[in-house]
């Protein structure tokens, strides 16, 4: 069952869907409450959409392999590659 603040933030993204800012929080919340499979979702949307900031890829990698989203891991990884996070 999802935490009160997880249900605020998704209750909040409903009326406000393209918040980017309020997504990524959803995202870190998930992932902080060990919904992986959503969490990965959450920072999908954001790094499909170009809005994933840079000092979020790396937890949303691990994000996605906890969730087993080998390919989106890979292409995570790849992306902080390319913006200098990681060599």
């Amino acid at each position: 069952m999802a935490s009160d603040r997880v249900e605020g933030l998704r209750h909040a993204l409903e009326l406000t869907p393209e918040n980017h800012a309020l997504r990524l929080l959803l995202a870190e919340a998930l992932a902080d409450e060990g919904d992986h499979d959503q969490a990965a979702s959450e920072y999908r949307v954001l790094h499909d959409s170009g809005e994933l900031p840079v000092d979020g890829l790396l937890p949303a990698g691990r994000t996605a392999l906890a969730a087993g989203d080998v390919a989106f891991a890979g292409a995570l990884a790849d992306a902080a590659q390319e913006a200098g996070v990681v060599e």
